[in-house]
């Protein structure tokens, strides 16, 4: 009697124990698999970094530097080389690719109240725009990315003066 007893009890604790077991195996025999590869992965190189050049700007000035280099100022501060140097980015493989360029992760500092990244691709400086706002690009083997700066002054900043401001570029594609 005393054997019986303990086989009623495992029997019990099981039939509580496995249908809730059913459950789950039956929803886990849903299968799913992704697959993730570059068939054509992209070639990214920095070709050159944004630098102004001799620049006294002043406190609340705007100064812009276009994507092929030319710096003014607006307000009263002074341009002493109207010539920097634009930033440059190198994309090649990319003939079957769409590529966005997204600005990002500015970071002011020193005197720098605004920051906005202009870019222009493929030497089409005539149609510089905020990088933001370029449209997605496709279909060409090598495409390049100039960028210049648009960036209003908090306080003033002397040429000599590195402010130790930035922002990112990423080049998102699929």
């Amino acid at each position: 009697m005393r054997l019986l007893k303990k086989v009623f009890v495992l029997t019990v604790a099981a039939g509580v124990f496995f249908p809730g077991f059913q459950r789950f195996s039956s929803a886990a025999a849903v299968q799913m698999s992704a697959l993730i590869g570059f068939v054509n992965p992209l070639s990214v190189s920095n070709r050159s970094d944004v630098r102004f050049g001799g620049i006294h700007p002043e406190p609340h000035d705007q100064v812009v530097m276009d994507t092929t280099g030319k710096i003014k100022i607006t307000g009263t501060g002074t341009v002493e080389s109207a010539d920097g140097q634009p930033g440059s980015i190198s994309i090649t493989d990319s003939n079957d690719q769409s590529v966005n360029f997204l600005p990002g992760n500015y970071r002011y500092g020193g005197s720098v109240g605004a920051l906005k990244a202009i870019c222009a691709l493929n030497g089409n400086h005539a149609d510089e725009k905020d990088c933001a706002l370029l449209p997605p690009v496709t279909g060409m083997n090598k495409k390049t990315l100039d960028i210049g700066m648009d960036m209003t002054m908090a306080g003033a900043a002397a040429s000599s003066q590195s402010v130790p401001s930035s922002f990112d570029i990423s080049a998102v594609y699929q």
